[in-house]
């Protein structure tokens, strides 16, 4: 019996990533339930371009289209506040999430924007310190540290942090909370730390607050929201 691992080796010898694919994994037992329900665990990744390729493989042996065995797919992802999603086992609690909406804006507000400096800089060390005095021509002017390397005139640093708020307001408008959740959950490892989804769950009270915060379908949830602002 042709095993999954083997039959994508020889079907794309042009990638490696079969070595993602589990040794044991099989067509035949690739059944309908275990693609709604234990896909990720069963294959042995959650890699999109295979899992195409597998299902492709499949429709083709169950002589169906390829929408049907997708389909088998999408229903095995639950609802949190219209976000579909699913847990990948296989990588220790993974969300994947199905149709994400907002997260290309969220990661383009988030990691894209880059705040002008006028009258202030960033300075590590002497050199730098006096090549940023020079660069704004701050010779004459009292200069002021966030501690964080952050130099500059009072009203240059905060002309600088007044800039942010501007893409935050933005994701506040235009990003989903849970899609936001899930995605920081993922990025802060929260199935495997030990305060579970605190950092995740702050983020989302910073963005939308405390009552969009109590709304949210979360995991590793080791402190109530009410206990996470107490502490505040």
């Amino acid at each position: 019996m042709t095993t999954i691992r083997e039959f994508y080796q020889e079907k794309y010898p042009e990638s490696d990533d079969y070595r993602l694919i589990s040794k044991t994994a099989t067509f035949e037992k690739l059944t309908d339930d275990v693609i709604e329900d234990g896909l990720y665990d069963y294959l042995g990744t959650a890699d999109e371009t295979i899992m195409t390729r597998v299902f492709q493989q499949l429709a083709e042996i169950r002589g169906v289209e390829y929408a049907k065995i997708y389909e088998k797919y999408r229903n095995g992802f639950r609802m949190a506040n219209g976000v579909k999603y699913r847990i990948d086992w296989n990588c220790d609690g993974h969300i994947r999430m199905l149709d994400t909406k907002t997260l290309d804006t969220y990661h383009k507000l988030k990691y894209d924007f880059s705040a002008e400096m006028h009258d202030c800089f960033f300075a590590f060390n002497n050199q730098q310190f006096k090549e940023g005095i020079e660069r704004f021509n701050l010779q004459d002017k009292k200069i002021y540290s966030t501690g964080m390397g952050l130099y500059g005139t009072k009203e240059g640093i905060d002309d600088f942090y007044e800039q942010y708020k501007e893409p935050e307001k933005k994701i506040k408008e235009q990003c989903d909370p849970q899609e936001v959740y899930f995605y920081e959950y993922n990025n802060h490892e929260s199935m495997i730390s030990w305060d579970g989804d605190l950092e995740a769950i702050r983020i989302i009270i910073s963005y939308w607050g405390v009552d969009v915060a109590k709304k949210i379908v979360r995991r590793s949830a080791f402190k109530s929201i009410d206990e996470i602002i107490k502490e505040k």
